[in-house]
């Protein structure tokens, strides 16, 4: 098993310096999902709830955490290292499953009263959330997000004049011009649920970042394509990829 393909430079994100969150299932061990970011890997630690459950999707890689959509969670305690104020990047590799109707408002990850990236019930959407000034910032509705047939891509970002949506690397939607600080809140930060573990996710998901700045088109662009889940996308076997170039962690 490469459960730490992550330090391959084929698979390393970008501006690792900003990441306060970063969850691999490489990092999942017991009923802890460790953080990896560099700066922050002594905290921003998630506990399971619910009974989250592993799915491979590769022999060679560590299984992609399943949300059944009723009670499966993760949640990470409120840290000031999660207060994240002018600038935000969330990212996410997800697979959802499953009928989204069934749910309300089901969320990827979200710090409740801070932000936010969660699908509607209404039609699957994509929805990246602010919330500035008290009042909750949504993003344009990004359409034909909920597709259980293949692992997609989210990048959600705020540059302090911009919200952006992006897919599989590129801008999806126009930017929504946007300005003002994100609120700062003592809520937990949950991913496949909020922090309490309410507005469950019935999803397969692999990667959760964030960063506490707003990465470039050229960075997003980067992380998209530095991670195995890509070269599934594209047909080719990621063990194939790095066994070819002599260079991998067993």
């Amino acid at each position: 098993m490469i459960n730490n393909y992550y330090l391959l430079p084929e698979f390393t994100p970008a501006r690792l310096q900003d990441l306060v969150l970063w969850f691999e299932p490489a990092s999942f061990r017991g009923n802890t999902w460790y953080n990896l970011a560099p700066n922050y890997s002594d905290r921003n630690h998630g506990t399971a709830h619910g009974g989250v459950g592993l799915s491979s999707w590769h022999p060679l890689f560590p299984p992609a955490l399943t949300f059944d959509g009723v009670d499966d969670y993760v949640k990470v305690p409120d840290s000031n290292s999660l207060d994240i104020t002018n600038e935000i990047t969330i990212e996410a590799w997800v697979k959802p499953e499953g009928d989204f109707s069934d749910l309300i408002y089901p969320i990827i990850v979200r710090k409740t009263g801070a932000y936010s990236l969660r699908y509607s019930h209404d039609n699957g959407n994509l929805i990246g959330q602010l919330w500035i000034g008290g009042g909750v910032i949504s993003t344009y509705s990004l359409t034909d997000a909920w597709d259980t047939t293949k692992w997609t891509h989210f990048i959600f970002a705020y540059d302090g004049e911009y919200l952006r949506l992006y897919r599989d690397g590129s801008e999806a939607i126009p930017p929504r011009p946007q300005t003002g600080s994100i609120n700062v809140v003592a809520n937990n930060l949950g991913v496949g649920a909020n922090g309490e573990g309410n507005l469950n996710l019935s999803a397969f998901i692999y990667v959760i970042r964030i960063y506490k700045a707003a990465l470039t088109p050229t960075e997003i662009h980067h992380n998209y394509t530095h991670h195995p889940l890509y070269y599934i996308r594209r047909g080719v076997d990621p063990y194939e990829f790095i066994k070819r170039k002599k260079f991998y962690f067993l």
